[in-house]
């Protein structure tokens, strides 16, 4: 699989763009470029580590083998990456290309990660008398099968967003196309809304309880339930968490 990796690659990538909606074209000018062939030249650029310039042989390439409609200037890929527009199509094409392992997949592990960018913030600090300089990161919540590491469900968000409150949102995606029977997190997503969302699509949560956590109830059963499990079944709570180590 890794001596055809690239080639395996394009051919994946093209199955899933032709399944983009192409916005009709109107007026007059400069028609668009398919967003189809930019979603595709975006993720192929990616995929290469190349710079846009450098990357421009292999979107040659890509037109030879009639997987884009039209080249593209380095500059209108630029564009393209940075629009918004594509997040959500994006997000369409990994949760799609999950789909096909649906019948492999039912326990999933939920982690995020931290990505600095290349966007400075700068401001003058008052207490220290000077100007601070920070890079600009964002946030990758995303929710893994633990067998294939296919992705389920992916958000992108500013740096400090809590991982809390994505969790949700990432296994109710999930289970939209899979059948759920355990999903593990580290602390960070420790709550009783969370192990009830994973309760409410038919799976458990194996969600390590943070110590000064009591298991009182609250209107959650289930919650205090997982905690004396957690306290007097350690060892068998503790295998299927280990699991999430697959998101790392």
């Amino acid at each position: 699989a890794q001596t055809h990796e690239k080639a395996l690659f394009l051919e994946l990538l093209n199955d899933l763009c032709g399944n983009i909606d192409n916005p009709i074209r109107e007026g007059r000018g400069r028609p668009k470029k398919l967003l189809s062939d930019m979603v595709f030249c975006s993720a192929l650029k990616v995929f290469t580590t190349f710079s846009l310039r450098r990357f421009i042989s292999d979107m040659q390439i890509a037109k030879e083998k009639n997987y884009i409609e039209n080249l593209a200037d380095y500059s209108t890929v630029a564009l393209y990456m940075e629009n918004p527009e594509i997040t959500p199509v994006l997000i369409d094409l990994i949760e799609m290309s999950a789909r096909p392992l649906k019948a492999v997949e039912t326990d999933f592990a939920v982690d995020s990660s931290g990505f600095g960018t290349s966007r400075f913030d700068r401001w003058f600090s008052f207490k220290y008398g000077k100007e601070i300089e920070k890079r600009v990161w964002i946030k990758a919540h995303l929710i893994n099968g633990v067998k294939t590491h296919i992705v389920s469900g992916i958000k992108i968000t500013k740096a400090y967003s809590h991982d809390t409150k994505e969790f949700p949102e990432l296994v109710n995606a999930t289970a939209r196309t899979f059948e759920i029977k355990e999903v593990s997190a580290d602390k960070a997503y420790s709550s009783r809304e969370n192990v009830e969302c994973v309760n409410s699509v038919g799976g458990i949560a194996f969600i390590p309880f943070k110590s000064n956590t009591t298991g009182k109830a609250r209107g959650s059963k289930l919650w205090k339930k997982l905690h004396s499990f957690y306290m007097f079944n350690r060892e068998e709570f503790l295998e299927s968490y280990h699991k999430r180590s697959n998101a790392e």
